[in-house]
């Protein structure tokens, strides 16, 4: 094995070993403002590569040369994300080519430099693109990368290139430790891992296709095979059109970062050439949008995921190691056999606790209960009045996901205000579900644009629905009872009982003092602490002031919160 792949190795397992020994890691980069001068190039180069283009064009030019994506629309990333592109807008390794080639031209052509000295020169260049480009993670690697090659070059040797990206894990972990759970160094590293090893045997297999075809094939492949456990470990989403869309779109990004370039030094020496060259970026960007949007528009383009266990994710690697390395078949047949058979009989075999999550949703309520048997119940969904921040997609699905749900037995509705009802409107489109409960409600609850949405979905989806006034709403076992009970303000105020334990999740109801309950959600988010409550060895309550009672959990402070029971033991947990 080369020996800088062997430190790499070794230093991650030492900050492994301290994240785990000391959480978090201590690290302490290095930090260092930009230059006055790199502000301006930044500035300079963001200017003349977009100048005269529509402020949609302008904001997706910026985001695939530069790296800025501040601008650009949320529908252009969504859409983005769903067709497995979404790399093309972090500066990473086609952009540093782009510059690489593009100077390297220049240097030997148009200025007759010799190769080592226009390597040389190079390397300051490059380092001076990541800084204009804001040091990502993806613009770093492919940079160290790149000035390994061109070191050898100046020094007459071969280029190895999982050293190379051995070397430049390593810089960079030594710069700042903490980058190792950066999720965009993971993706960044792990995609060029992944064409490096699995590129030559896919290139073979697809051999047939032809040089070209089979080749951006294989690259493509070998990315995707190695990104996608870390796509849905992170971001809980697989595209099914990932590889017809990295096809087409791959190459005229190529196209777009060139013509960029060329446009901005045509600019600095003749402006209006340079102006013409931005109008055809104005059509190339026009059609990588529309190719996206055709991807996007297939039935199924993506698929909705829930955060894979270790077994899946060392299963998934072996069998990536053992195929790369050239095992025989059977073998590794047999080993992924085991370790599903494994899997399997764990979870059939192992009886797990009750678990009840508040997850914070700031002024809203929004409550994951996981049965024993593996049932998933979510009562509320959150909610918020900004349209541009949807509760559910940045909090309430990815929550679930991570909790390995992927369908929903029952969700209640215990109040028909948005911040119990609005979050549920996304849930509905992203996970199964069997059932909803909500109270009886009143005309004028039922008028509220959000209610009418929500039934609407509801009664699309032939979800059963049932409008409830108290009782037992489930009954898992004789240990197990999930009910209403009487409340005020029209809400359902449900009841958990688990053996010896008990949960009280009240809404925005109020209660009586002779209730008791192990674990009390605060009524109306807490506002009414000062009140008569119900006896509770726990009180948690959601809300985006933190209360000033310490002896309160709040998601407000703590994120989510998790207990666990099997019935007698009580344990918690909280995560940000």
């Amino acid at each position: 094995m080369r020996p800088l792949v062997v430190i790499t190795l070794i230093y991650i397992g030492m900050i492994m070993l301290a994240n785990w020994w000391w959480h978090p890691v201590i690290a302490v980069p290095i930090a260092q403002e930009q230059s006055s001068w790199i502000k301006a190039l930044q500035g300079n180069m963001s200017g003349n590569i977009s100048y005269g283009l529509p402020a949609g064009s302008s904001a997706l030019l910026r985001g695939i040369m530069l790296g800025e994506k501040t601008e650009i629309s949320r529908e252009i990333k969504d859409m983005f994300a769903d067709t497995g592109v979404m790399h093309i807008l972090a500066v990473s390794g086609l952009n540093v080519g782009m510059v690489a080639v593009i100077f390297f031209f220049m240097l030997t052509v148009l200025f007759r430099c010799k190769k080592k000295q226009a390597s040389f020169i190079l390397i300051f260049i490059l380092v001076i693109f990541a800084q204009v480009t804001g040091s990502q993670a993806s613009v770093n690697r492919a940079v160290v990368m790149a000035i390994v090659g061109l070191a050898a070059v100046i020094l007459e040797r071969d280029r190895d290139m999982l050293n190379s990206l051995g070397l430049a894990a390593l810089l960079l972990l030594l710069y700042d430790p903490g980058n190792l759970f950066n999720v965009g160094f993971q993706l960044s590293f792990a995609a060029t891992l992944g064409i490096i090893l699995f590129t030559p045997k896919l290139m073979a297999l697809l051999k047939p296709l032809g040089k070209i075809i089979g080749g951006s094939l294989a690259v493509t492949l070998g990315a995707q095979a190695a990104v996608t456990p870390l796509l849905m470990y992170y971001f809980h989403k697989v595209s099914i059109v990932s590889l017809l869309s990295n096809l087409a779109v791959v190459p005229l990004v190529g196209i777009i970062t060139g013509v960029g370039f060329a446009s901005y030094f045509l600019r600095l020496l003749f402006a209006p050439l340079g102006n013409l060259i931005i109008q055809l970026n104005h059509y190339l960007l026009a059609l990588l949008v529309a190719i996206v949007r055709i991807c996007d528009s297939f039935p199924y383009a993506f698929i909705y995921t829930a955060t894979p266990g270790i077994v899946a994710l060392v299963a998934y690697y072996g069998a990536l190691w053992w195929w790369q390395a050239g095992y025989r078949q059977k073998y590794l047949a047999f080993s992924l056999a085991g370790c599903l058979m494994v899997n399997v009989c764990a979870q059939q075999v192992v009886t797990r606790p009750l678990s009840v999550s508040f997850i914070d949703v700031s002024q809203g309520d929004s409550i994951l209960v996981q049965l024993p048997d593996r049932t998933a119940v979510l009562i509320d969904g959150g909610g918020g009045m900004n349209p541009e921040y949807n509760i559910a997609d940045r909090r309430v699905a990815p929550y679930l996901w991570s909790q390995g749900v992927r369908s929903l037995d029952t969700v209640i509705l215990t109040h028909p205000h948005y911040n119990h009802v609005q979050g549920l409107l996304a849930v509905l489109d992203k996970f199964k579900v069997r059932q909803v409960i909500m109270p009886v409600l009143d005309a004028p609850d039922l008028r509220q644009d959000y209610m009418r949405e929500l039934l609407a979905k509801i009664r699309d989806k032939k979800i059963y629905v049932q409008e409830w006034q108290g009782g037992e709403m489930l009954r898992s076992s004789q240990e197990l009872i999930l009910e209403s009970i009487p409340g005020e303000n029209q809400c359902l105020v449900t009841r958990l009982v688990y053996k010896d334990r008990s949960f009280l999740f009240t809404s925005d109801g109020c209660i009586t003092a002779g209730e008791e309950a192990d674990v009390l959600q605060l009524p109306n988010h807490g506002k009414d602490i000062a009140g008569d409550l119900p006896q509770a060895e726990y009180r948690v309550v959601s809300s985006r002031v933190v209360p000033a009672e310490e002896k309160i959990w709040s998601t407000a402070r703590d994120g989510n919160i998790k207990f666990t029971t099997n019935g007698d033991w009580l344990k918690i947990r909280t995560s940000k």
